[in-house]
């Protein structure tokens, strides 16, 4: 290893947290400035919902890891039930490392455990990834489309070609063409798309009616300390999902930590006071890892002494060693 190497890879580090401090003294300094606003709001404190939001919230995970089991098995490169919950759960924890690249090759990791090839396993990543992408910009376009939103109109068009470029992205010949071109770029052998259109736009409406669910669990947390109408749910779970989705894309910092709190927080405004969007975003962020840590802590558990279908290789520290090891 070059001795350059630590003092970049510390650089990066402190250059990443950074990028996050900064981001989260703008938005403390937006929520000081419209503090009197915020001692205004009707806030109050429902345990009942907060329960209830929870539950829905682990319901969602679920769903979203279901989803992922039915692609592998589309794509013949299913395993084991109980493999295939704690390989999705764990991988969710990649997000809170910079760079994403646990979120993906955790996931492999474990595949490969299984005998299963990495092209097609990639591929079901790659659709999951563009079907959540594309059902967010979608919920939050029908959102624009049907609610009364200040300030939208001029984001519309944005949207509408966002959504037409996914759509199209997701037909299994442009699809191959960057699946094509990525190999080239990292000088691997490139895997065909296995998936019909119509295939994959059915995952994509599984993602959409998920992502609704998503909305109510939203829209169940924000009611239990501020009164929201329930005209937004569609609102709020676009909003949600496409700040989610663009913190993933923000690679410099942990789990997208202050940009998906500042995209939500800007979308939020559109359907409650400055303030109130500042305080729900954050404790949002709160409530999802609180919800994303404890799945995961169950999952293992389940899967390791009730399912009895983990090993010792399956251990978040055996799959950490895993991909230590494999590094070029």
């Amino acid at each position: 290893m070059n001795q350059s190497d630590p003092p970049r890879s510390l650089l990066r580090t402190v250059a990443r947290w950074a990028v996050v401090v900064v981001i989260f003294a703008f938005i403390g300094r937006s929520l000081v400035v419209n503090w009197d606003e915020l001692s205004e709001a009707d806030l109050h404190f429902d345990i009942g919902l907060l329960v209830i939001s929870f539950g829905l919230l682990t319901m969602w995970m679920f769903g979203q890891a279901w989803i992922w089991h039915l692609l592998t098995r589309t794509v013949q490169v299913e395993i084991p039930f109980p493999k295939a919950m704690a390989a999705w759960f764990y991988s969710q924890l990649g997000k809170y490392i910079p760079g994403k690249v646990f979120l993906y090759l955790g996931r492999l990791h474990l595949y490969a455990r299984e005998g299963r090839p990495a092209g097609p396993v990639t591929l079901a990543f790659g659709v999951e990834f563009v079907g959540n992408l594309a059902a967010a910009v979608f919920t939050v376009l029908v959102a624009g489309l049907t609610l009364d939103v200040p300030g939208f109109d001029r984001y519309r068009w944005l949207l509408v070609a966002a959504l037409v470029a996914l759509l199209v992205g997701l037909h299994p010949r442009p699809l191959g063409w960057l699946i094509a071109g990525a190999a080239r770029l990292l000088r691997r052998r490139p895997f065909p798309v296995t998936l019909t259109y119509p295939q994959l736009l059915r995952y994509l409406g599984l993602y959409v009616l998920n992502w609704l669910v998503f909305g109510g669990t939203l829209f169940v947390f924000i009611r239990s300390f501020y009164l929201v109408d329930p005209s937004s749910i569609l609102y709020l779970t676009g909003a949600f999902s496409l700040a989610g989705m663009i913190g993933i894309l923000a690679f410099f910092t942990p789990s997208g930590l202050g940009v998906r709190e500042g995209v939500l927080a800007l979308f939020l405004n559109q359907v409650m006071p400055t303030s109130v969007a500042i305080v729900a975003s954050v404790a949002s962020r709160i409530w999802l890892t609180v919800v994303e840590l404890g799945s995961a802590g169950v999952v293992y558990l389940a899967a390791r002494y009730w399912w009895h279908d983990l090993d010792e290789g399956d251990s978040l520290r055996s799959i950490g060693d895993g991909l230590e090891g494999s590094d070029q």
